[in-house]
């Protein structure tokens, strides 16, 4: 599993093209996506869809922890690279 560094700031995730979703009950952040579609022969060539999700983890019965895990929806080159970019960056590790 891959997740965002808990000493990472969220913003940093803006800088590679992801946007925020708010929740629409409390306007929290609940996750953050970067989309790509190319219109043109071939539609899966350039296609993105990575998320980054807020996770609850139960640990006991009044025990919870959150975490950002990140969704990779698309195995093409680009979200590979996009990937690749953001452990380079040092925003992900590996669970």
């Amino acid at each position: 599993m891959l997740k965002i560094k808990n000493n990472v700031d969220l913003k940093e995730l803006e800088k590679f093209g992801f946007k925020p979703k708010y929740d629409e009950d409390t306007g929290d952040i609940k996750r953050y996506i970067k989309q790509e579609t190319n219109y043109g022969f071939d539609y899966n060539k350039d296609y993105i869809v990575i998320s980054v999700e807020k996770v609850e983890k139960q640990q006991g019965q009044y025990d919870t922890t959150y975490f950002w895990q990140i969704h990779l929806e698309e195995k093409t080159y680009k979200s590979m690279d996009l990937l690749y970019d953001l452990i380079q960056a040092g925003l992900v590790k590996k669970e």
